[in-house]
């Protein structure tokens, strides 16, 4: 450990929980700044070293007061310290995690996103997963190009400079073009629903980052015998289903039709379409869902007798209500 650094010792065990949160958040910002710093620049062995131990106490500080968002920035900064370690498996395992966090966060911010592409692309690239590196890179150069505040772009810029360049990569205003409009469904952040005993599936939304507008588009992977998500309908948007591996069934307005490998399933907007895809053999279930997003909308959710209204504008901002379909109002409760 650097001289730089001093031993802090432990509060006492007496000591009140917002004392002991106090001395946990002075120590992982301390722990994690020190490591953000000597991850962009030139290191020797023991400063890697020292590098990649403060990441882990940075974590471990966290881990114990932080919420999930200061969690995840502490799972990022470990992806990065194993990358630049050459440790390419735990950087990816990390970098996994971390990117899929940030990529479905609705408000996250555009240099939050812009370094989880560059830190994925960089982990990728140490471990050797050749796709992810070109797919993670092409979206890192448009995310930080496209960064906002010039104090926060040159802060990621620091990281991004040690991403290495894949061999084929496009440049320039290619790789910002790329990076809009161009996905592969093997190269893009996953998200797994578990909910016992019916929904097991791995999902990823295609369309996030994108130039998109006015479609939407998510893979999901449904494990034998369970379902994606609930039986629902939707007021607004019309969606379309692409069946690409497996077999299983549409549950649609009362009925169970089948589908396999090379369906196509059209599912219009109204009451008169509630569905759920169930995958009824024992092997995995593989399709690509693509809608429009027709706002504001308002889902219905038959079984539970749930609705969910929401609206949001382009630049994040909305508004989303999930209620039971008899819990009303009247128009004048809480008016002056």
């Amino acid at each position: 450990m650097s001289d730089e650094h001093h031993h802090h010792p432990d509060p006492k065990p007496e000591a009140a929980p917002e004392e002991r949160a106090a001395w946990h958040r002075r120590f992982g910002i301390d722990a994690n700044n020190r490591a953000w710093a000597l991850s962009v620049r030139d290191r020797t062995p023991e400063q890697s070293r020292e590098m990649l131990a403060l990441a882990y106490v940075a974590a471990w500080h966290w881990s114990q007061i932080g919420t999930e968002l200061q969690r995840m920035w502490a799972t990022m900064l470990l992806a990065e310290a194993h990358a630049l370690s050459g440790d390419g498996a735990v950087a990816i395992a990390r970098a996994d995690e971390m990117r899929a966090f940030f990529l479905f966060r609705d408000n996250a911010a555009d240099w939050e996103r812009a370094l989880a592409h560059a830190i994925h692309a960089h982990a990728a690239a140490v471990a050797g997963r050749d796709a992810e590196h070109r797919a993670s890179y092409a979206l890192a150069a448009a995310a930080v190009a496209a960064i906002a505040n010039d104090e926060d772009r040159r802060i990621v810029a620091d990281t991004w400079r040690h991403v290495p360049k894949p061999a084929d990569a496009p440049i320039g205003e290619a790789a910002a073009l790329a990076a809009k409009l161009v996905r592969h469904i093997d190269e893009v952040a996953t998200e797994p629903t578990l909910r016992e005993p019916l929904y097991d599936a791995v999902s990823a939304r295609l369309a996030v980052g994108t130039a998109a507008r006015k479609l939407g588009a998510s893979l999901d992977t449904v494990a034998p015998g369970k379902r994606a998500c609930p039986y629902h309908l939707h007021h607004a948007q019309e969606e379309m289903f692409i069946v690409l591996d497996g077999r299983g069934a549409i549950r649609v307005a009362g009925e169970m039709l089948p589908v396999r490998r090379g369906s196509i399933v059209f599912v219009p907007p109204g009451p008169e379409y509630p569905h759920q895809i169930v995958n009824t053999s024992d092997e995995p279930l593989r399709y690509m869902s693509i809608s429009t997003r027709d706002m504001p909308e308002i889902c219905e959710y038959p079984d539970s007798g749930k609705y969910l209204a929401w609206s949001k504008s382009a630049d994040g901002s909305g508004f989303d209500a999930l209620n039971r379909s008899g819990d009303n109002l009247d128009y004048w409760d809480g008016e002056p």
